[in-house]
């Protein structure tokens, strides 16, 4: 088993924490309003 972690960039713009409708939703509409 490899212990190498995947790369993190160290800046974002945004960040979305967690995944149930609320974090979906923002993902959406960010996405939707031309946010990375």
């Amino acid at each position: 088993m490899s212990s190498t972690a995947p790369s993190v960039p160290s800046r974002a713009k945004v960040v979305i924490i967690g995944g149930g409708i609320a974090g979906c939703s923002t993902a959406y509409h960010l996405a939707k309003m031309g946010e990375p």
